[in-house]
């Protein structure tokens, strides 16, 4: 009743709504186009958010990015799949901010490659905004905080860097280094190898390699398998670079690998068993290491998902100390593993971790909850306490399954921490037949 007086006593609150509402859908469609092309270009949209978006060291590269300033960042790989994390629009204040390139989002002219892959952002301290990935080679665009290319970067704006000389070179994480420069991270395929986990350094002064670093600016590590996958690359508080993902070793396992601030294997990680590199099976199949965090005490998450022995998708998180060895304090006996449905025929995938400042661990992906019909996936998330239990303050029971309103089909990406402990959580919906940002 007394939001209906309201209401009567301020008769344009209705057409304020409409308004807000109309700009949505507009937004919505307007990123659509921009991302239905034949090829992939990159995309980069930013949204009016007076409440900011806090910055997420979450290392998937898909992610939703502060801008310090109050405005979020989304990094695309153009074509509403995977690869891109999504703005939260909010009535008022999510909705395009034209004062950047003014469109509110940036799409390149001319693609730089057939396929420009847009996977991981991060923010200079000077306001500009990098935006990494690629296909074929390493990728790298710099925009200036207006939206336009910084054409001091590489004289262009952007740089292709070839990693393998006899492959292709996905660029999955980038990170801003302590000396101010940047460090790209994925995966490149090396001829007699297969996937090896890959890295470069640029200086931020012009986009050049680091040629100090690691050999002449770039670093491939052969882990020992058939494929060594890496997804996500965080720093320690020691300036170590921890890189993680999946590894083949007659089955598809967890592993991480780490290196010195120099880009050499560190060979005192795990140095009692493989040196330098953990490869940690979760289950007796497929595991796939997505994301990796650190907590306050230097402890080390790596979170993805496995099919069981059951048959089932599940949520998976290990945690390792400082030194490489599983932490058998945390969750059950050094690893958590949950179903989110009881169907072997629901898939579930975790695409997302966070580590709140009370370490507390966000985990955020999708799950199919329709057994009949396999197409329903919605927004899924866990959250544990810093040891790896449920935290039944979340939802009273640590999990939280949404269902956007008129879509068949909602996945995750992304996960964020405002400065308020609110939890944004952006990806893909289905609408229509047409993939969205949410």
């Amino acid at each position: 009743m007394k939001q209906l007086q309201q209401n009567q006593q301020n008769p344009q609150n209705k057409s304020k709504k409409l308004i807000n509402f109309i700009v949505m859908i507009l937004a919505i469609l307007i990123v659509f186009t921009a991302c239905h092309k034949k090829k992939k270009p990159f995309l980069l949209l930013p949204l009016i958010d007076n409440s900011s978006v806090a910055t997420t060291d979450n290392g998937s590269g898909s992610g939703v990015g502060s801008s310090g300033d109050g405005g979020s960042g989304v990094g695309s790989s153009g074509d509403g799949g995977s690869g891109s994390g999504g703005p939260t629009f909010i009535p008022a204040q999510g909705i395009l901010d034209d004062s950047f390139n003014s469109t509110g989002y940036y799409e390149e002219a001319s693609p730089i490659t057939n396929y420009d892959d847009g996977y991981t952002l991060a923010l200079q301290s000077d306001g500009k905004i990098l935006l990494g990935g690629g296909n074929s080679n390493f990728l790298i665009a710099r925009f200036n905080p207006n939206g336009t290319l910084d054409t001091s970067f590489n004289g262009t704006g952007y740089i292709q860097e070839d990693i393998s000389p006899t492959g292709g070179d996905w660029g999955k994480s980038i990170k801003i280094l302590s000396d101010g420069n940047i460090l790209l991270g994925g995966y490149c395929f090396v001829s007699g190898f297969g996937d090896d986990f890959c890295m470069a350094k640029f200086l931020s002064s012009d986009g050049s390699l680091d040629i100090t670093w690691g050999n002449s600016g770039k670093k491939i590590q052969h882990l020992g398998t058939p494929t060594d996958v890496a997804q996500s690359l965080i720093l320690d508080s020691n300036g170590r670079i921890l890189m993680g993902g999946r590894c083949y070793n007659g089955n598809y396992d967890f592993c991480l690998a780490r290196f010195d601030s120099n880009g050499n294997l560190d060979t005192t990680f795990n140095s009692t068993n493989t040196p330098g590199k953990v490869i940690q099976p979760m289950g007796p199949g497929y595991d796939k290491g997505r994301v990796l965090g650190i907590q306050s005490t230097g402890k080390i998450l790596l979170a993805g998902y496995i099919i069981d022995s059951d048959g089932k998708n599940k949520f998976a998180v290990a945690r390792f100390d400082t030194s490489g060895n599983l932490d058998t304090t945390f969750a059950s006996s050094g690893k958590f593993i949950y179903a989110l449905t009881s169907s072997s025929t629901q898939p579930i995938y975790l695409t997302s971790m966070v580590v709140q400042n009370d370490d507390k661990i966000l985990l955020g992906g999708y799950c199919d909850m329709d057994s009949t019909s396999g197409a329903n996936d919605q927004f899924c998330m866990i959250r544990l306490d810093a040891n790896g239990n449920f935290d039944n303050s979340f939802d009273g029971d640590g999990i939280r399954i949404f269902d956007v309103p008129g879509s068949t089909s909602d996945r995750i990406t992304s996960l964020a921490i405002q400065p308020d402990g609110k939890i944004i959580a952006g990806g893909i919906v289905q609408l229509l037949f047409r993939k969205n940002f949410v």
